[in-house]
Parts: C-alpha cells; sequence; structure tokens
C-alpha cells in the first residue's frame, strides 16, 4: 500500500480511504491512476519519435557522407601528390614538355582520370598561387572531383566538390 499526501485530489476519488490527511492506496489504485494518465496522452509519442528519428538521420548522414568526403579528399591528395612529383622528375630531366602528361599519367594511375567528367586535373608549371608561384622549377596539380552525397541530399547539396593540391 501506498500513502499519498492529501492535497492529491484527482486520485482520491480512486481511493476514498483518508488516514489523517493522507490517502491510502493500494497498488491496484496506483496502476488505475498510471493506466488513466496514460490514457490522457495517448499518441504523444509517436511527434517524439518522429522527431528524434529524424535527428537521427541527420546525423547519421553527416557520419557518412562526412566520412565519405573525407576518404575522397585524402584520396585526391595521394593523387596530387603523385602528380606534381611525376611533372617534377621530368623538369629534373629537363622534359619540360612532359610535365603536364606525366602529371595527369600518375595522378590517372592514383584513380582521377581527367578524361572523366567529374574529374578536373590543372597541372601548373610554375605554380599560380602559394610560396611556390612563378618558380620554373616547381609543379602544381589541383586535382578536384564532384562527389554524389547518399543521406545528406535530403537536407542539403546533392553533391559536394572535393579539392587537392599538390607542389
Amino acid at each position: 500500500e501506498v500513502l499519498l499526501p492529501g492535497s492529491l485530489d484527482r486520485i482520491a476519488d480512486l481511493a476514498p480511504n483518508r488516514i489523517g490527511g493522507y490517502t491510502l492506496m493500494t497498488t491496484h489504485d496506483v496502476f488505475a491512476v498510471l493506466h488513466k494518465a496514460s490514457r490522457s496522452r495517448k499518441g504523444a509519442i509517436l511527434p517524439l519519435f518522429a522527431l528524434t528519428f529524424a535527428m537521427l538521420l541527420l546525423f547519421l548522414g553527416l557520419v557518412v557522407d562526412g566520412g565519405m568526403l573525407y576518404f575522397e579528399r585524402r584520396r585526391a591528395q595521394a593523387a596530387a601528390d603523385a602528380g606534381a612529383y611525376a611533372g617534377a622528375l621530368e623538369l629534373l630531366h629537363t622534359n619540360n614538355a612532359w610535365v603536364t602528361h606525366s602529371a595527369k599519367a600518375d595522378t590517372k594511375i592514383n584513380g582521377f582520370d581527367d578524361d572523366d567528367t567529374d574529374v578536373v586535373i590543372t597541372v601548373n608549371n610554375p605554380p599560380l598561387t602559394g610560396a611556390a608561384a612563378g618558380n620554373n622549377t616547381a609543379v602544381e596539380v589541383i586535382v578536384q572531383r564532384t562527389v554524389a552525397t547518399t543521406l545528406m541530399q535530403l537536407v542539403a547539396n546533392s553533391e559536394s566538390i572535393v579539392r587537392a593540391r599538390a607542389v
């Protein structure tokens, strides 16, 4: 049995047994009160569940698409590094005409083909930006790819651009 303060008048109707300002309730009476309270809030969980599920999908999209974009950025950086290295080797061997071809060939080996519609490879000798700008002995390679998102397209753009630069 449960003793409740007498100020709880709305449940006092269910259990009229009063002892000195307290209402005496059996466990059956407590369950009856809980059942009555639960009936008055029927359907309240559905909007809460929908909001929680939407937030969960948003965070899941952020994790999945963010991870995929990070992975593509690392791949693009590796391709740009390889392209810049190949171009610098051509300069070392005084094959200036082969700088662009070698740089694009090495980026292609790393999975970024300039012939693909979503990939742009830019080779600059001398570099146009950065600390080595204007230096004829340096090669700048910029790799850019348009990557389609999966879950984040529900909230934001359906694609993102990943860029990497190496000198």
